[in-house]
């Protein structure tokens, strides 16, 4: 059985380059979620080991941070791996 690392390096999700994050710092990797989707097994393979994490707490509810986070959290509902409140977190402006 595959890694959930090797499916997110097979599914280029993460990202080499220079970068400028919101914050205005510079850094040289980053998470392209959406490239996820574009593969089904691996998003499978992570969705499968986030929802086998979170078993092990008290959750109360599924959140999605802005913006892959916020499908990731989506799809874990949407997919009857759990039957939770869904909330998403969302960047306020200064």
């Amino acid at each position: 059985m595959r890694s959930v690392r090797q499916a997110i390096l097979d599914a280029q999700v993460l990202v080499e380059g220079h970068f400028v994050l919101a914050s205005g710092k510079h850094t040289l990797l980053k998470l392209e979620m959406d490239n996820l989707w574009q593969h089904p097994e691996e998003l499978m393979l992570v969705l499968d080991r986030l929802a086998g994490l979170a078993i092990s707490f008290a959750t109360d509810l599924i959140l999605g941070a802005p913006t892959g986070g916020q499908r990731l959290a989506e799809e874990l509902v949407r997919s009857g791996r759990f039957n939770l409140p869904l909330a998403r977190l969302e960047r306020v402006p200064n």
